[in-house]
């Protein structure tokens, strides 16, 4: 897998983002890290991975609600008294975003459109084979 596009999307959020702490781009497959970038010694890395299972428990619990067994999760945010934690899913289900920010400096309105506007390339440009994308289903529904 290429991760130029993925590279270039946590540097434009690391740069672009207000009260940018952290971001990492994992595989849903395996939990493997794909991009990182960090504004301060705030390591990510580890707990992102972690991450993809609370978005697997969501999309899970998701599928008991009448009318909603059919939506994908966009976006999870986990708050904290001095941190936001965003997990952002892939339309695709094939990456999860982990990214954290500083509650006090924080704008989540202009984090989720500049999320939208910099993560659009990495999806109109990489597409999952049949295989990948079954795995991801499985792996998150089962």
């Amino acid at each position: 897998m290429d991760t130029n596009l993925f590279e270039t999307y946590v540097k434009a959020m690391r740069q672009e983002v207000p009260g940018f702490i952290s971001i990492t781009v994992v595989s849903t497959n395996d939990g493997n890290t794909i991009a990182y970038e960090a504004a301060s010694n705030v390591d990510n890395r580890l707990s992102s991975a972690f991450q993809v299972e609370i978005l697997r428990q969501a999309t899970k619990a998701m599928g008991y609600v009448e009318g909603l067994d059919d939506k994908n999760i966009d976006r999870i945010e986990i708050a904290l008294k001095e941190q936001l934690h965003v997990l952002f899913s892939s339309s695709n289900r094939q990456f999860l975003v982990h990214l954290i920010l500083d509650e006090a400096k924080q704008n989540i309105a202009i984090t989720k459109m500049l999320h939208n506007k910099f993560f659009k390339a990495v999806e109109d440009s990489y597409v999952p084979t049949a295989e990948e994308q079954q795995t991801v289903r499985r792996r998150l529904f089962f």
